[in-house]
């Protein structure tokens, strides 16, 4: 079964409520295009728990509680494997497809390197590459923005921290985009492996000869399991695959959806010019209602869960995003 086959009706799993299927394939959503977080929030119209055939069949929660409820309660849902269709995710990449117990120590050794404080001590280096970009821009007094701005300055900043070689972007770039968002996976995860290979290449050499990047880090710090020892070599990789998934799109996109807020919220951006005071506040904010992650869960054993029959192995679709979005 391929990422784009659509279940038949008789083909509907016999645990599910036939009242809630919906026709929704969640790579191609109507309206998406013009606003996608507008598009998704017409889930809230219906049932707060959907089911759609899409991609061989899979649960979409579609209320904040419950998108809560999935993200936090480890007894009843499994951290992978961690996209739809399952085959997207070909290997677990910790500590996000990795559930607690166990998610703690993985997390735990990425966590040093995103402390306050070391990332305050990045903020000088930031802020020249960002007027920078800025400054070319205004010269010409006019940009692409998702071009010259979203997907320069935070994939500038992450390969200078990964310590990746600049010519190594736009190849990169093209491919964690097929991985993420072609929901063909003929086409998809020859774009994973391809980066698969990547990273597996950089961090081996990492391992070997380390600096003090951040692969390098997870190269050779000790994680707190075992009584201590280093990642193996496929954890290592598949951390790694991960922060390229991190580093080169989630940032970039929020900065995205933000920017197109301000174009179209005028008022916004003057409250904001005449009280800087309010930046912070608004930083946080900006994120929230313009989220982008979209997270996937397993059930791991037969259940009822807000009144709806699931059964061990069913996906369940996590909207991130719908928890800032629901009223």
């Amino acid at each position: 079964m391929t990422s784009s086959t659509v279940l038949s009706p008789h083909a509907i799993p016999a645990h599910v409520d036939p009242a809630l299927v919906r026709d929704f394939d969640y790579y191609q959503i109507p309206g998406a295009d013009i606003d996608p977080h507008a598009a998704w929030i017409k889930l809230q119209d219906g049932p707060r728990i959907i089911f759609t055939p899409h991609h061989g069949g899979h649960w979409i929660v579609t209320r904040g509680e419950d998108v809560a409820t999935c993200l936090r309660d480890y007894t009843r849902f499994s951290s992978f494997p961690g996209g739809i269709p399952k085959e997207k995710t070909p290997v677990k990449m910790p500590p996000v497809n990795i559930d607690p117990p166990d998610h703690r120590a993985y997390r735990m050794l990425l966590a040093a390197r995103f402390s306050p404080r070391t990332v305050a001590q990045m903020e000088t280096g930031i802020g020249v590459l960002t007027v920078s970009l800025i400054e070319d821009c205004r010269a010409r007094g006019h940009c692409d923005f998702v071009g010259e701005f979203a997907f320069r300055m935070p994939v500038d900043v992450f390969m200078q921290l990964a310590a990746l070689p600049a010519s190594d972007r736009d190849w990169l770039l093209e491919r964690v985009e097929t991985s993420m968002r072609n929901p063909d996976m003929a086409v998809g995860v020859p774009a994973t492996q391809d980066l698969l290979g990547y990273i597996g290449k950089v961090v081996a050499e990492r391992r070997a000869n380390p600096g003090d990047d951040l692969l390098s880090h997870i190269a050779t710090a000790d994680i707190d399991m075992d009584g201590g020892r280093r990642l193996t070599d496929e954890e290592l990789v598949a951390m790694g695959l991960l922060l390229l998934f991190a580093g080169l799109d989630t940032v970039a996109s929020t900065l995205t959806f933000i920017a197109r807020f301000f174009t179209t919220h005028p008022d916004a951006l003057r409250t904001l010019r005449a009280d800087r005071t309010r930046v912070p506040d608004a930083i946080e904010e900006l994120i929230r209602r313009h989220g982008v992650p979209c997270l996937t869960r397993s059930v791991i054993a037969d259940m009822e869960f807000q009144g709806v029959a699931m059964k061990k192995g069913d996906l369940v679709l996590v909207p991130v995003f719908m928890h800032g979005l629901d009223p």
